[in-house]
């Protein structure tokens, strides 16, 4: 048996080393869910110009639909740089989506601990891919 398997503290010890390298960094992720088909399509330009204006402002990390296995809509997702909880909540419910009542959202605080971003860059012909 491992020493980590040998009592609480030495397990607790593994994960605080394994995670101190880690970013620890948290996102606020607005999950969006349609409420009103129709009410959504109409909102949908204003929605999509809120983002870009988020974006432009570096409040979103990233944003999208989601889609279930079988390709129906699953709730949309937005990933806000906000201050706390309250921050991302007032921007959340400034989707125009949502006061069009088109859409329903819940925030979550998301820590990111792992992953990887990667992007490439060609300036011969100005492509960029991210991975």
């Amino acid at each position: 048996m491992s020493e980590t398997q040998d009592s609480p503290q030495s397990l607790q010890a593994e994960i605080d080393r394994l995670q101190a390298r880690m970013l620890k960094r948290a996102f606020y992720v607005m999950s969006r869910t349609v409420v009103d088909g129709p009410k959504f399509k109409r909102a949908l330009p204003d929605h999509l110009r809120w983002l870009m204006d988020l974006e432009d402002k570096g409040l979103i990390f990233a944003s999208g639909p989601a889609f279930k296995r079988d390709d129906s809509p699953a709730p949309g997702m937005t990933i806000f740089r906000a201050t706390d909880f309250t921050h991302a909540e007032r921007l959340a419910a400034s989707d125009p989506v949502c006061l069009a009542n088109a859409a329903q959202f819940q925030i979550v605080r998301w820590v990111v601990g792992a992953g990887r971003l990667s992007v490439s860059v060609d300036f011969s012909d100005q492509t960029y891919k991210f991975d």
